[in-house]
């Protein structure tokens, strides 16, 4: 695992580089499932530890098509809320102009 922490003031960043899944379902998921986000993005983190899950249970290295049709129907859902508001934000700028 490879952590690059940037600081931009106001703002630290660290971005992590996984090389091995274990890491990724050993750390960083058990991370953010102690300590929860706490925006609409819990939604997202849900649905990328559901398409983790699903990529944990191949058998093997070979990729079905069921396999990417899961994760594409959980990658649909994902950002739905933001998208969701940016549509409702539009609406509201368009009507009030009437």
């Amino acid at each position: 695992m490879v952590v690059l922490k940037k600081e931009t003031p106001p703002k630290v960043a660290v971005d992590y580089k996984l090389n091995k899944f274990e890491l990724l379902e050993n750390r960083i998921i058990p991370f953010f499932q102690k300590y929860p986000l706490q925006s609409a993005k819990v939604f997202d983190f849900l649905s990328f530890v559901e398409a983790a899950n699903v990529i944990k249970s191949k058998k093997t290295r070979q990729w079905t098509a069921e396999h990417f049709a899961k994760i594409q129907n959980i990658q649909s859902n994902m950002n739905k809320y933001i998208k969701e508001n940016q549509n409702e934000k539009q609406d509201d700028e368009s009507n009030k102009g009437k």
